[in-house]
């Protein structure tokens, strides 16, 4: 066991329940002693951290103020994607619980049925079909959620911050005058082994909890003798025991050249499936690989997934972060942010968060070496040339908007996983032999299955108010944004777009036959008004003036006998 494993504490609290505002969290001691929810606005300010600088710091001597400028790498811009996955974390926890109450007894049930499939696995009685079939009637409403992200974003970072916003543990003694005695663990986060081997992921369990609680989980459970079966089993019984609300896994890119990996992965299943307990599972996109099982997708993705690449240098979250950012300066000149800055900046780091805060400390820090006082162009671009070098590849692979060369970096390549898991990188010049066609090809390909939709919709002949070029046009643009879709999900957006289209023509124009109606209604009132007046002013017959204008027919003209 490798005790330096790093483990993350939260704070411990006695229960205070609290009535909810969501009818179906009240009467759970779990859900009740949560604090209470928050609007998006309360969270981007718990995470937004901007550290102050005075005129005072400024004014300091070179070497202070190289030491205070390391204040900038904990410089921390709420983004998205920070509220999104706060609203995913408050769901699957609160949501986890309902059928996880512990004044109900399906709670001592569930773990009742844990610790004999343990025993079963003692004896070797047990299978997994015996495993599921022994949760028959116990119903689980616990969800999962992945985020996958580029590395250097921050969602490690993001999801930490996000956690420590719960307490980590709750002490439960007493609750509407009943005596309750249990210790709840709100969230648990541990890091998948490198090896990606199950046997080391029960050992992190048991050595966090462990850490947290002050038990003896891992000297009671580890031993030689013991597989990997009965731990995994024990693992489950402790997690409901203490009526863990998620547990978060990092790291999960480790198990993609595991062969363990479907193993581990439908052990995540069967916790969120049977046990009940929610998951974030937090990875590289090189983890988009280990969803390709239909159940592992459908239940690893259950609340969504949070996708997580580097900012758009045109984006407007990155031009908040960059504004934010660009404030921490402790040079003695303030310079302003302009637009070679701005391009400069972003072309060294590619809108990559950690790269962005670790640049912007470094130019400063060259700067004060330098004798300079304030930020430049080519200061920017030398410092990330000497500084940066280790990361230039990747950063010119993200520059280059090449997928030759993006897909050779597992932690950069977010859109590009599906071309990934199947190239040999070795042989990246033959991609046409492995795709059967090169990018002419594709492109060709596109045409085809265009002109295919085309045709297909147009013989529907349902769309009067849209013609055929129209169709062709509206399928094209469907193709050019959705590469990936199958020639069957093609049409049906196709389709739908389609139908929208020509309903939105068809009421539009009903609604200019209505109005062209109300106009002449109109034009005709006004007329009568007019003829009514003529006839009263000029002393004229009204038949005679409404017939030579007409409005009526000489009734002897219209019906002759």
């Amino acid at each position: 066991m490798n005790n330096s494993t790093t483990i993350l504490k939260g704070e411990v609290v006695e229960a205070v329940y609290q009535e909810q505002k969501v009818a179906e969290y009240n009467g759970n001691p779990f859900i009740e002693s949560l604090p209470p929810l928050m609007e998006p606005i309360e969270v981007a300010k718990k995470i937004r951290n901007i550290p102050e600088i005075s005129d005072e710091d400024k004014s300091q001597s070179t070497g202070v103020r190289s030491h205070m400028i390391q204040r900038i790498s904990e410089f921390v811009e709420p983004m998205t994607n920070h509220l999104k996955i706060e609203s995913k974390l408050g769901t699957i926890i609160r949501k986890g619980y309902l059928a996880r109450n512990p004044m109900e007894i399906s709670f001592l049930e569930r773990i009742r049925i844990l610790n004999n499939i343990s025993n079963d696995l003692l004896k070797k009685e047990s299978s997994e079909e015996n495993y599921v079939k022994k949760f028959e009637g116990l119903r689980s409403t616990a969800d999962a959620f992945p985020v996958i992200g580029v590395s250097g974003m921050g969602k490690t970072t993001a999801v930490e911050k996000l956690l420590l916003m719960y307490p980590q543990v709750i002490i439960h003694s007493k609750y509407e005058d009943k005596s309750v005695n249990l210790t709840q663990i709100v969230w648990l986060k541990i890091d998948c082994p490198y090896d990606g081997s199950l046997n080391t992921l029960c050992k992190n369990f048991f050595k966090a909890v462990d850490d947290i609680l002050g038990t003896r989980y891992f000297e009671k459970n580890v031993y030689s003798t013991r597989s990997v079966s009965l731990l995994l089993q024990q693992m489950s019984i402790v997690a409901s025991l203490h009526g863990v609300g998620v547990l978060c896994i990092d790291e999960i890119q480790h198990l993609v050249n595991n062969k363990e990996n479907d193993t581990m992965l439908n052990f995540f299943v069967t916790l969120a499936n049977t046990v009940g307990i929610p998951l974030v599972l937090i990875g590289t996109p090189q983890a988009e690989q280990l969803f390709g099982n239909l159940r592992q997708a459908r239940r690893g993705s259950s609340m969504g997934t949070v996708k997580w690449s580097n900012m758009e240098e045109d984006s407007r979250e990155w031009k908040m972060f960059l504004e934010d950012l660009w404030k921490l300066q402790y040079l003695k000149n303030y310079t302003q942010l302009n637009a070679k800055l701005s391009h400069a900046f972003y072309d060294e780091c590619q809108g990559i968060t950690a790269i962005a805060v670790n640049l912007f400390r470094l130019i400063q820090t060259n700067a004060l070496l330098q004798n300079m006082e304030e930020i430049t162009v080519s200061l920017i671009r030398q410092t990330a040339k000497d500084e940066l070098y280790l990361v230039q590849p990747k950063i010119e692979a993200l520059r280059s908007r090449d997928f030759k060369k993006i897909i050779q970096y597992d932690d950069i390549s977010l859109d590009y996983r599906d071309v990934t898991s199947k190239i040999d990188l070795k042989l990246i010049d033959t991609i046409q032999k492995k795709y059967q066609y090169d990018i002419d090809q594709f492109e060709d390909e596109k045409c085809n299955i265009c002109d295919r939709v085309t045709h297909e919709l147009t013989k529907l002949d349902i769309f009067e108010m849209v013609a055929q070029i129209e169709i062709k046009e509206i399928a094209r643009k469907e193709v050019q944004t959705n590469p990936k879709s199958t020639y069957e999900e093609l049409m049906r957006s196709t389709l739908i777009n389609l139908m929208k289209i020509n309903d939105d023509r068809k009421n539009k124009r009903t609604i200019e036959k209505v109005a062209s109606k109300e106009r002449l209604i109109k034009n005709a009132e006004k007329e009568l008004l007019e003829i009514y007046e003529r006839g009263i002013k000029e002393k004229k017959d009204l038949c005679e003036i409404l017939e030579n204008r007409g409005f009526i027919k000489n009734p002897l003209q219209e019906f002759p006998f």
